[in-house]
């Protein structure tokens, strides 16, 4: 590429967060088509864009010239005080080689990990100790101070920027310039100080800087640019402006020859681990390797798996990566001698190596698994090994990592928190000076990733005329805004560790949670650099598994763990088929639901599918439906090449896996293996140019080979949606693990499953009250929290023979011996299982008790058990408004007492006087024996308004016979119905979800007290009904009956609000 006589040295991206109106892509994509050659980022007091920056830039053969805008503090005296004359300086600071870079990146950190999160601090005194390898540019005013103290720090490295911004101020600030390079011996460096691509950005400059500042529009004044020439100019209009200096234009192709530093120069060395004297890192590994092998394979190991060994080994010894396996190791050995539970996934699944390493839990030869998808010769990139634990113990796992490896080789991977649509309009609205209560009616029909279209009929319930100049503005910008980086979070898991100083590949800041120091960029740009990333995972169903095997040994005295679960058992899978998996891992959504009456899996591979085919890639590859109905015998197996067959004949035919689009691009399109995974990577991330090449191929390929042109472009299809979000079949065989388990649990332990499902809450599908009342339809015995035996979590309490025949009288309608789960003869449960113990609920569920409150009472009762409500609330320290909510919500039945005589007593304490506030009264004091019980509605709304949830009465239940007469039918009569029945139904709203494969459609679910019913929403059905369904508590749904086989629908037509059942209190979760 020939050499533009230009350089634009100062680029800020929209990752100098709220200063730049650009994305990376756009800026870098601009610019080649602009004729530059070479492009500096400097984004403000960080390197946040300049990774992207240099990925869009690579197709287009576009060098990234690597620097940061630092805003230094202002230089002060003995005394501490400013000195005389002196501002706060700007540097565009640019890396000249990799020893430069290392020294910016190190610069960055320090001035980011000295003060808290999103802050900023530096001084000349720290640049003078890492100036070395850094090209300078002096931005801003030209004062003589920080010109003199730069001088002589950088000496030739310094220019001062000059800028052209067609101001009247224009003339005196070129003069100033010129005077202070003649002074001090400073070239003059000609500069745009770009902030956009395009000049059509100016408006959303100005929005983020009325964001930024916090000030409105008619406010923002000179705080905003003067004009639109902060964009990007081509070189010639660079060359144009500047005729009078084409010194200073020259002076920008000097600096950028000078800076010959580029991104793909960084190198992560591995951690280096301890190792046994006399063993390397290959032999240490080769010795854990054999030895897991012989545990995997106590009757010999295979000599197939003995092939594959060899075959890995060779891979990564070839490519280096010894050290990474071993840290992994040693991580995976750390949690378990810590009793910490964990599983490997994802891609490293396809290991055999990890799996003899104990990572994972898969045998990926007898599954035959790709191992290219997690490391390939061709690819040589780093692999990428996910490991799951139990969420609430993982930060022992970090925080092993930190103290092992100390914070400059350790850190976190970043997670760019981008505007949502929800926050796009709500910010922009602000600035054009919409009212609150008018953005708080725009917002509230809005989900956080809405189409960011809003149309007239929701702008005109907001108040808002849609023909306003200012609301169609709001409108444009709040659109464009949304996917803007906002500011740096934390990623879910991921870590970068390295034996060099980490500091020195990447600037290294504060999180926000304590403790935890993350990296500048996120896991794309960590990727695309090549670094090297351990995800640890938190996963909630690891924990509740954990904790219910606890549960399963401390009361029925059986030793439990994930490879001790009895495989293959046919119960399990009917259960799994009859679509009965509340609560379960990965089989418990709506989608799921829907899906495994159909599926109907019988063994754990078809488990394996179950978890994978609800995902956007066989969904947009149009590969679900064909799927079914060969599995269902409705259409032939039929496979479109002869070597297809070897790899679609589990899945009748029909690709579900990455591994198996992979393996087909392998086959009939001519890829090696590492080319068929780079294929599946570009899709995610690579420009339009790179996809549509590969694309070409990819069907140039198949035809060659006599596939259709159709099944080709559905194969890319597909492999587009996993681009977005699909499983390989390693990921989804882990996974179903779980869900197997998960289920086992339920099965035959369901009084241990739901305790240690409410202990793991916020975590799932579904609410507590859900969770609660499918238990409770299954025939667990549920109790209310009590102040003198719950602790913050549930526990189990042995279970009576009695039990069972309590939970019959107190059926909740006289038809529960309907029910498919309630069969007497069998006992409580369906199942015929042994009385299970009866799960007591803990005070995390009171609403609004802290689990430091929880422990105050606990250790009180530890002392002495209470002997009343006022030892209780004078030891337990309760305030008012938290003991009158215990009471209100029967925790202080044990005294004998009824919510209303709870209540009373609390109240007559409060009125005591506090000359006698340490006497306590007799328990008789004040009873309100008189008081009459609530009646079942009272206290149905009592335990809702206190607890979430009732464990004595379902709403619907007491609605029954009226709903009845209106001929509104339940769960029980609608599985009932024929297709193409009209029907009103009636229930409790527990979840909403419109996926984004789903054009726009809704899918709900209402609960009575006897099953959920499944609703389908098209899109002018819900925009009719929008604020009935997102706020209401309880619904009354119309429509036609939609029958699949053993799958039931309600498609609706008419919403009706439900008002008699209400308890007061939403128990639904969206998922929008």
């Amino acid at each position: 590429m020939a050499r533009a006589p230009y350089v634009e040295l100062r680029c800020r991206t929209a990752f100098s967060f709220l200063r730049g109106a650009s994305h990376p892509e756009e800026l870098a994509d601009q610019a080649a088509a602009l004729g530059y050659d070479r492009v500096g980022i400097c984004d403000d007091d960080g390197l946040y864009g300049v990774a992207r920056t240099w990925g869009a830039a690579q197709p287009h053969g576009l060098e990234v010239l690597v620097g940061a805008e630092l805003h230094l503090s202002a230089p002060t005296g003995a005394e501490g005080k400013p000195e005389r004359g002196a501002e706060s300086p700007s540097l565009a600071l640019l890396a000249m080689d990799r020893a430069g870079y290392a020294r910016l990146s190190r610069l960055l950190t320090l001035g980011r990990r000295r003060v808290g999160k999103g802050g900023f601090a530096l001084t000349f005194e720290d640049l003078a100790e890492h100036a070395e390898g850094l090209y300078a540019i002096h931005a801003g005013t030209p004062d003589p101070f920080s010109l003199s103290r730069e001088k002589e720090l950088f000496g030739e490295r310094l220019a001062l920027a000059v800028e052209r911004a067609q101001t009247p101020f224009d003339r005196t600030r070129i003069e100033a310039a010129h005077s202070a390079a003649a002074r001090f011996g400073i070239p003059l460096v000609a500069t745009g100080s770009v902030v956009m691509h395009a000049p059509e950005r100016k408006p959303l400059q100005d929005i983020l800087s009325c964001v930024r500042l916090g000030l409105r529009l008619d406010e923002a004044g000179r705080h905003l640019l003067p004009n639109r020439l902060g964009y990007l100019k081509a070189p010639e209009e660079m060359v144009r402006l500047f005729a009078d200096m084409p010194e200073a234009i020259h002076q920008s192709v000097l600096i950028a020859d000078q800076c010959g530093f580029r991104l793909d120069e960084i190198h992560q060395s591995f951690a280096l681990e301890v190792l046994p004297d006399g063993e390397t890192g290959m032999s240490y590994l080769w010795k854990l390797v054999n030895k897991g092998a012989t545990e995997r394979y106590p009757e010999g190991v295979p000599e197939q798996v003995q092939h594959q060994l060899h075959h890995e080994m060779a891979i990564i010894e070839a490519l280096d990566f010894s050290g990474y396996f071993l840290t992994v190791w040693d991580i995976v050995r750390f949690a378990r001698s810590r009793n910490i539970l964990c599983q490997g996934r994802g891609s490293a699944a396809n290991s055999i190596v990890c799996y003899c390493l104990g990572i994972t839990a898969i045998d990926p030869v007898r599954m035959n698994l790709l191992f290219e998808r997690f490391i390939s010769a061709e690819r040589g990139e780093p692999p990428d090994i996910d490991v799951d634990f139990e969420h609430e113990r993982r930060e022992e796992v970090i925080q092993y990592i930190y103290e092992k490896y100390d914070r400059e080789h350790a850190a976190m991977v970043a997670n760019v928190i981008c505007y949502r649509t929800k926050l796009a309009y709500r910010e922009v609205g602000k600035v054009f000076g919409l009212g609150e209560d008018q953005i708080d009616k725009l917002t509230s029909g809005l989900g956080h990733w809405a189409d960011p279209a809003v149309g007239d009929e929701l702008l005109a319930k907001a108040g808002l005329d849609p023909r306003d100049e200012a609301v169609q503005q709001v409108v444009r910008w709040a659109g464009v805004l949304v996917g803007f980086p906002r500011h740096l979070g934390i990623h879910s898991g991921g870590f970068v560790i390295t034996r060099d100083p980490l500091v020195e590949l990447v600037p290294v800041e504060n999180a926000t949670m304590e403790q935890r120091t993350i990296v500048a960029w996120d896991k794309r740009d960590v990727e695309r650099l090549g670094l090297v990333k351990i995800d640890l995972l938190a996963l909630g169903m690891l924990t509740t598994v954990h904790r219910a095997f606890d549960f399963v040994r401390e009361h029925e005295g059986l030793e439990l763990d994930l490879a001790k679960v009895p495989s293959e058992v046919p119960e399990i899978y009917a259960m799994i088929c009859d679509a009965d998996t509340v609560g379960t891992f990965q089989v418990e959504s709506r989608a799921q639901m829907q899906m495994l009456p159909r599926l109907r899996p019988k063994t754990f591979y078809d488990l394996v599918v179950s978890v994978a085919i609800v995902r956007p890639g066989p969904i947009q590859g149009d590969m679900v439906h064909p799927y079914l109905r060969r599995r269902e015998g409705l259409e032939p197996v039929e496979y479109p090449h002869p070597a297809m067959e070897a790899i679609l004949h589990r899945t009748h035919g029909v690709p579900l896996f990455q591994e198996q689009v992979m393996k087909i691009a392998v086959a009939v399109a001519g890829f090696k293996p590492g080319e068929a995974d780079e294929l599946r990577r570009a899709i995610g991330w690579s420009s339009k140019v790179h996809i549509d090449r590969l694309r070409e191929r990819l069907i140039a390929g198949m035809e060659k080979n006599g596939l259709a042109p159709e099944f080709a472009e559905r194969i890319f299809r597909m492999i587009q949606g996993f681009g977005g979000y699909g499983f390989p079949e390693s990921h989804a065989a882990s996974f179903a693990l779980i869900s197997y388990a998960s289920c086992y649990l339920k099965r035959y332990h369901p009084a241990a499953f739901l305790a240690a499902l409410l202990n793991s809450q916020p975590m799932g599908f579904y609410s507590t009250h859900t969770l609660v009342a499918d238990a409770q339809r299954h025939g667990v015995l549920v109790k209310a929290p009590c102040v003198q035996t719950s602790g913050w979590d549930a526990h189990l309490e042995a279970g009576l023979a009695e039990h069972a025949e309590a939970w019959w009288q107190g059926s909740r309608h006289k038809e529960r011996r309907h029910t498919p789960w309630a069969d007497r003869e069998a006992g409580a449960h369906t199942y015929g299982l042994p009385v299970q113990p009866s799960v007591r609920l803990g005070l995390r569920e009171v609403l609004g008790m802290s689990e430091a409150q929880a422990e105050q009472l606990a250790e009180a009762r530890r002392r002495q058990p209470f002997e009343g409500v006022a030892d209780l609330v004078h030891r337990a320290e309760l305030p008012k408004e938290m003991a009158a909510k215990l009471a209100a919500a029967g925790t202080m039945a044990c005294f004998g007492l009824s919510r209303r005589q709870a209540l009373w007593r609390v109240m007559a304490l409060d009125r005591r006087s506090p000359l006698f506030a340490q006497v306590e009264l007799p328990d008789d004091a004040g009873t309100g024996a008189a008081l009459p019980e609530m009646s079942a509605t009272e206290a149905m709304r009592a335990d809702y308004g206190t607890l979430g949830l009732s464990v004595s009465t379902h709403p619907m239940a007491l609605v029954r016979d009226e709903l009845r007469r209106r001929r509104v039918v339940g769960y029980l009569d609608l599985v009932k119905k024929p297709h193409g029945a009209h029907v009103r139904v009636g229930g409790m709203m527990v979840t909403r979800q419109r996926p984004g494969t789903a054009s726009g459609v809704v899918f709900m679910t209402l609960e009575d007290e006897d099953g959920h019913m499944n609703l389908v929403v098209f899109t002018h059905v819900y925009e009719r009904y929008r604020d009935l369904v997102r706020d209401e508590v309880m619904l009354i749904a119309e429509g036609e009956v939609q029958r699949q086989g053993r799958v039931v629908n309600l498609i609706v037509q008419h919403f009706a609000r439900l008002e008699a059942a209400d308890p007061g209190v939403s128990v639904a979760r969206s998922f929008f």
